[in-house]
């Protein structure tokens, strides 16, 4: 059913416990995603490389997710940048 749904460009999955695992199958399941709303998805370090990963997001909100480590923010901010990311995380 998700299949079906490829050429999706904007998903919010805002309160969903997503986690690592959620965010790797949007990664793999939506490629032309340009904007992810993820706000308190409860997700953990190792979701952000799964969100840099995404070739055509240019609009992230990961506000709310407070498992997010200040480093793990910090070197995602600065990779997210130079990639052209426009990020909300305010409150993380």
């Amino acid at each position: 059913m998700l299949a079906d749904l490829k050429e999706l460009t904007i998903l919010d999955v805002s309160c969903t416990s997503m986690g690592v695992s959620g965010i790797k199958t949007i990664q793999e399941t939506f490629p032309h995603l340009i904007s992810l709303k993820a706000r308190g998805c409860e997700l953990e370090d190792q979701s952000l490389e799964y969100i840099l990963a995404m070739s055509h997001l240019k609009n992230i909100d990961i506000s709310s997710n407070k498992s997010l480590s200040s480093n793990a923010m910090q070197a995602f901010s600065t990779k997210a940048s130079e990639k052209g990311l426009t990020i909300v995380s305010s409150g993380t």
